[in-house]
């Protein structure tokens, strides 16, 4: 099967896709302790199919535009051997944010590399891969974590003792299941992996097969909000249908100051 998606992939490559544009979402968390804190979450780039050197380097640019506090990867950023995709991998190590890049694996990297070859790859360029972790950062002198989900593995999870407002990333999006079983309880939970259906109506009934609860954009999972980003890049087919390629800015609020 890998080897007909690798030669399906080879036909299509001379299709250049249109590059992903940046898109801005506003969240509002009460129990988050930082008002106008930015995130900008980079998800299915899928370097090793249609993302080239120049698509890369845009998405590099984009990024820093944006001026993010933080750089959050969502999975598939890596669709290929890691020794086959470095010259475009090492234009994500330009990008920039006060505290810094982490990550998560997606189906796709663990399908063409062992986790570790994926954590040492990821730290080449500067981005801390989260298994199954909690990273605690600090801003202002208040702390909060970051909570990385590692694909189809949740070893680890139940020994994870969570003090501080998390955000929690994962790849998809059905992984927000285990914040019940392991009382996680994060306020926000970022991930990809659905491309938001990418050739509709089509997609949309995939993604319902892989039992995936959301498919697109802003969702709630109890007293959890759940992002699910469209993903910057394209898989198998170098185009989209009704839907849109991204790179997001998310902005996160103590409160919804329209409302008062």
């Amino acid at each position: 099967m890998k080897r007909i998606r690798q030669h399906v992939i080879k036909l299509l490559q001379k299709k250049k896709p249109s590059f992903p544009k940046a898109i801005h979402v506003n969240i509002y968390l009460p129990t988050f302790p930082f008002s106008n804190f930015k995130i900008s979450q980079v998800s299915d780039v899928h370097i090793g199919e249609f993302a080239d050197k120049k698509y890369c380097y845009h998405i590099t640019k984009t990024v820093n535009a944006l001026k993010p506090d933080i750089v959050l990867f969502t999975g598939d950023i890596i669709s290929e051997e890691i020794d086959n995709i470095r010259e475009e991998f090492k234009f994500f190590k330009k990008i920039n944010a006060p505290l810094g890049k982490f990550g998560v694996l997606g189906n796709r990297e663990v399908d063409y590399n062992s986790v570790d070859e994926c954590n040492k790859a990821y730290l080449d360029v500067g981005i801390k891969v989260l298994n199954n972790k909690l990273e605690e950062l600090s801003k202002d002198g208040v702390k909060f974590n970051i909570l990385g989900i590692l694909e189809n593995n949740d070893i680890g999870l139940e020994t994870l003792e969570n003090k501080n407002p998390t955000i929690m990333i994962a790849h998809q999006p059905k992984s927000i299941l285990l914040i019940k079983k392991y009382n996680l309880n994060p306020p926000l939970m970022l991930c990809g992996h659905t491309h938001c259906g990418q050739i509709m109506p089509f997609g949309k009934k995939i993604l319902e097969n892989q039992n995936q609860p959301f498919i697109k954009g802003l969702n709630v999972y109890e007293n959890t909000i759940v992002y699910v980003n469209c993903g910057a890049g394209h898989t198998l087919l170098p185009f989209r249908m009704l839907t849109k390629s991204e790179i997001t800015l998310i902005t996160i609020n103590p409160t919804n100051k329209r409302l008062k």
